[in-house]
């Protein structure tokens, strides 16, 4: 019988085992969680930089097409 009870794992210890592999888990969960908030920040700034852009050239064509028009 002694030898038996001590192959198996203590309680105790199984325990604190599961309750660190549970905390190493939420740990990951909020990495990929700020991993995905970081990745859709930078879309985000891609798109803002993109619709900047385009508003520039749209700018550029209306103020060549008033130079044209007024002979410039």
């Amino acid at each position: 019988m002694g030898l038996v009870a001590g192959a198996l794992p203590h309680p105790i210890q199984h325990l604190q085992q599961q309750q660190q592999q549970k905390q190493q888990q939420q740990q990951q969960q909020q990495k990929q969680q700020q991993q995905q908030q970081q990745q859709q920040q930078q879309q985000k700034q891609q798109q803002q930089q993109k619709q900047q852009k385009q508003k520039q050239k749209q700018q550029k064509r209306v103020f060549l097409q008033l130079a044209s028009q007024l002979g410039g």
